[in-house]
């Protein structure tokens, strides 16, 4: 008898002795696994004999089996699916190499963003540490969550007595300190937490994705880092230690190297993608997620907490504004009197803003993890982010219509940061139309 699986003579063996291919005159006529004589059903691919009678059963040539198709004999074959998404095919070597490399990328970066949070050296001025609920310089060069924690309880406590008695005595300074600070900490405080928990989804997410044996990417958690980060780049900038977040300051690098390590899923994705990206729907749809997440950056790096372009104090001008309009009121100084509406305004920008130091993070992470996994290959239909731009515009008209209110009462320029916010809420629409129109066609 001639084995089907080596076409060598096996003679009258019950199984070859050359490649142990059980000798059986029945096959299944889908996929072609060798089933015992009296048979009806396949274990491997679920098919079943409808006949009346297994006599009537006709035995089917088994189809050549070639040398990749391993585990045939043990009834675990596995044969290559090419009509399989492209995401959902075993990775190769190559593939391995990238989510190794992109996958510790992300997790070093968020072991770094964590340990500054919790150890300290977030805020600096000159190279010279400063503790956020003072704004002096720290004691014992450093400042963290952990290393600090009585001194931040201590603060929180001495909130409830602080901002009345500062209100009470008419001293602008001192209670926009202590309110700016208690903005930093709170922001502070959330970014820690979603940091320490993404981390440990993350380290889960990186060990289930190597043992997988797909392709992954950790861009969902690279971007997360970045957000996070980005509520104490938003809450700093939003009071008194704006120049803290600056050049040499742990939270600056923090947003850097988590850039950096959605720059390495970046690649990794186009990498996987190889030659599918050779068309002119995934061209289209690279470009315009890169013009999104660009103009999202540009909202987020360049918020206009300056409305006006006379102003040139430090934080937010909303902010200190209100905080000038309340101490004047209370204390009736009629040089000092604003209309109805320019105090509507100024609430109004404030409310605003408020809003937009925990929006405008998590807006641009999303963007940028957008970006990082533009090419999926895995037959998924995109959204798109028609959406999410329309509803940046639905929160921008207000916040616009408000400054220039504010404006006109100050009779004052609006400030560049003010005009290159508009300018970038209006981009981020029109590559989200573009985005729109080549949608899905990278799947073709």
């Amino acid at each position: 008898m001639i084995c089907r699986n080596c076409n060598r003579d096996a003679g009258n063996s019950s199984f070859c002795p050359y490649c142990g291919a059980p000798m059986r005159s029945k096959y299944c006529p889908r996929c072609g696994v060798p089933l015992p004589p009296d048979g009806r059903a396949c274990y491997s691919c679920g098919w079943r004999d409808t006949e009346t009678s297994a006599e009537r059963a006709v035995s089917q040539p088994a189809p050549e089996v070639n040398s990749g198709d391993k585990g045939l004999v043990s009834g675990k074959r596995e044969e290559p699916r090419d009509d399989l998404p492209k995401s959902l095919q075993k990775r190769s070597g190559a593939q391995t190499l990238l989510c190794l490399i992109s996958g510790i990328a992300v997790l070093a970066v968020m072991g770094v963003t964590l340990y500054l949070m919790l150890m300290g050296n977030l805020f600096s001025v000159d190279g010279e540490v400063i503790d956020p609920l003072t704004g002096a310089a720290a004691e014992g060069g450093s400042f963290g969550l952990l290393t600090h924690f009585n001194a931040i309880k201590d603060f929180a406590i001495g909130l409830a007595t602080s901002i009345p008695q500062a209100a009470q005595n008419m001293d602008l300074v001192t209670l926009g300190r202590e309110v700016s600070s208690a903005v930093i900490m709170v922001m502070y405080a959330l970014a820690a937490v979603i940091v320490s928990i993404a981390t440990l989804v993350a380290v889960i997410r990186f060990i289930v994705g190597m043992a997988r044996g797909r392709y992954f990417n950790m861009a969902k958690f690279a971007a997360l880092d970045l957000a996070a980060v980005g509520l104490i780049w938003m809450g700093a900038r939003f009071g008194y230690l704006s120049g803290s977040v600056g050049a040499g300051s742990g939270t600056l690098v923090c947003l850097l190297i988590a850039a950096a390590a959605l720059a390495v899923c970046l690649i990794s994705n186009l990498v996987f993608a190889g030659r599918n990206i050779a068309k002119v729907g995934s061209v289209l749809k690279l470009i315009t997620n890169a013009g999104i997440f660009a103009c999202a950056a540009v909202c987020f790096l360049a918020f206009p907490f300056r409305i006006s372009e006379a102003y040139n104090g430090s934080g937010s001008e909303a902010f200190v504004g209100v905080l000038d309009l309340i101490v004047s009121a209370l204390n009736g100084d009629p040089e000092r009197s604003v209309s109805l509406i320019g105090m509507i305004a100024a609430i109004g920008l404030l409310v605003f803003t408020l809003k937009y130091l925990f929006t405008l993070p998590f807006y641009m992470s999303k963007t940028a993890s957008r970006l990082a996994r533009t090419f999926k290959f895995d037959g998924y239909r995109d959204k798109g982010f028609m959406f999410r731009s329309i509803e940046l515009i639905v929160g921008a008209v207000p916040f616009v219509a408000l400054g220039i209110i504010y404006l006109r009462g100050a009779n004052s320029a609006p400030s560049p940061e003010f005009v290159l916010f508009i300018v970038a809420v209006i981009a981020t629409f029109v590559f989200a139309v573009i985005n729109r129109l080549c949608m899905n066609r990278d799947q073709l």
